[in-house]
């Protein structure tokens, strides 16, 4: 575990650095491990308000299918008697 000022710090490193030293991979850099959280979850949240609207349809869909007692999934019992015939 690197140290910066005396301090341990955890890094994210390519495979091969770790195995091979420079020889295959030479400029590959170290990630700290804080940076690498923040960037996934700058990722996640981007993909999240991206899909919102749509979420918010499907929730809002699925709430009214409860409160109405209706479902747009096909009756398993109905198929397996399709199937069967």
């Amino acid at each position: 575990m690197p140290t910066i000022h005396g301090r341990k710090q955890i890094v994210w490193r390519c495979e091969n650095r770790i195995e091979y030293g420079t020889k295959f991979c030479s400029s590959s850099p170290s990630l700290p491990e804080e940076e690498l959280h923040r960037a996934i979850l700058k990722a996640v949240q981007d993909l999240a308000a991206n899909f919102t609207d749509e979420v918010a349809a499907q929730i809002n869909g699925i709430l009214h299918d409860i409160q109405t007692g209706e479902s747009t999934k096909p009756n398993l019992q109905e198929l397996l008697e399709q199937t069967r015939q």
